[in-house]
C-alpha cells in the first residue's frame, strides 16, 4: 500500500505532498525516473538497499536524480516520507543540491543532534499520520528562516525560467549562459539542460497516467522534436519505455509505484 498525503497549504512551496509506504515481505524492487525533487524519508521497518548494495540509513534525504534508480527491499517495509520541491532542496540541505545527486545523506549526518531530537518525536507519534506531521514541522521550522525563504523563491524563478525556454533563460534571469550553467548546476545538482528533460519526462509520464493518449500527440505536447525523442529520453531517465512504465501501474505490488505516487503531487513544471 502506498499512500499521499498533501502538503499544508503553507508547505507547498517547499514541499510536494508526504507518502506512506506498506510493501510486503518481499523481496521487492521499487524503480525511480530521474527526478528533479529529493525526498526525506524514514523507515519504520524493514531493510533497503540501493542497486550497489549500499545500506539506506533509517533517515535520509534522498537527493535528485540524473538517472534512474532501483532500491530493494527485504522483509515488509514500513516507511514515512516527504517529496521536496526542487528548489527547496538546496535551502533544505543547507548546500548546493550538488551534494546529494543520484545519492543520499544521513538526516543525523546533515542535521546532527537536532535530528535526533525530531526522530524522538516521530518514534513517539501514533500513527502514520502523526509522523508524517512531525515531519511537515521539521520541513516548516527550516522554511521560516527569511534567508532559506529568499533562496527558494530565486531557485524557483531559476527553475521556471529554464523549463519554460532554455534558449532564452540566462537573458531572462539576467546571466551569460556560462553563469546559469555554473551556478544553476551548483545549486540544482544538475545542467539546466538535464533539469529540463528530466522534468520533461516526469511531466510527460504524469500526462500519460492521467489518460490515453497517442504517443505523437503526447510528444508534441510535452515539447519533444518527434515522438522518437521522447521515446529515447524515456529510455534514458525512466528506464523503460513508456508503454511498459504504464503497464504496471495499477499493481500495488508493482516496481514502478513510485509514478502512481508522485503523480498525485502538483505536476512538474514541463
Amino acid at each position: 500500500m502506498h499512500r499521499y498525503v498533501p502538503a499544508p497549504a503553507d508547505l507547498r512551496a517547499w514541499i510536494r505532498g508526504g507518502v506512506v509506504i506498506h510493501r510486503g515481505p518481499g523481496p521487492g524492487i521499487s524503480r525511480f525516473p530521474a527526478l528533479t525533487t529529493g525526498m526525506i524519508t524514514v523507515r519504520l521497518r524493514g531493510e533497503v538497499t540501493t542497486a550497489a548494495h549500499l545500506p539506506l540509513p533509517r533517515a535520509a534525504f534522498v537527493g535528485p536524480g540524473t538517472r534512474p534508480a532501483v532500491y530493494r527491499h527485504v522483509g515488509p517495509l514500513h516507511a514515512v516520507g516527504l517529496i521536496v520541491q526542487a528548489a527547496a532542496l538546496p535551502c533544505l540541505l543547507g548546500t548546493g543540491a550538488a551534494a546529494a545527486v543520484d545519492t543520499f545523506v544521513p538526516m543525523l549526518a546533515l542535521y546532527g543532534p537536532r535530528w535526533a531530537d525530531w526522530e524522538e518525536q516521530l518514534e513517539r507519534a501514533s500513527g502514520d499520520e502523526a509522523r508524517l506531521s512531525v515531519l511537515f514541522r521539521f520541513v516548516r521550522q527550516l522554511a521560516s528562516l527569511p534567508v532559506h525563504a529568499a533562496r527558494r523563491a530565486r531557485l524557483e524563478a531559476w527553475e521556471r525560467a529554464v523549463c519554460r525556454d532554455l534558449a532564452e533563460a540566462p537573458a531572462a534571469l539576467g546571466m551569460s549562459l556560462r553563469q546559469l550553467e555554473r551556478r544553476f548546476g551548483t545549486e540544482f545538482g544538475m545542467s539546466p539542460k538535464r533539469f529540463q528533460r528530466v522534468d520533461r519526462v516526469a511531466a510527460t509520464l504524469y500526462r500519460a497516467m492521467r489518460g490515453p493518449v497517442g504517443g505523437a500527440e503526447l510528444a508534441l505536447a510535452q515539447g519533444f522534436y518527434d515522438q522518437s525523442h521522447m521515446a529515447r529520453d524515456l529510455r534514458q531517465l525512466a528506464g523503460h519505455p513508456l508503454q511498459a512504465l504504464m503497464s504496471g501501474l495499477g499493481r500495488e505490488d508493482g516496481d514502478h509505484w513510485p509514478l502512481s505516487v508522485g503523480a498525485l503531487g502538483d505536476p512538474p513544471q514541463g
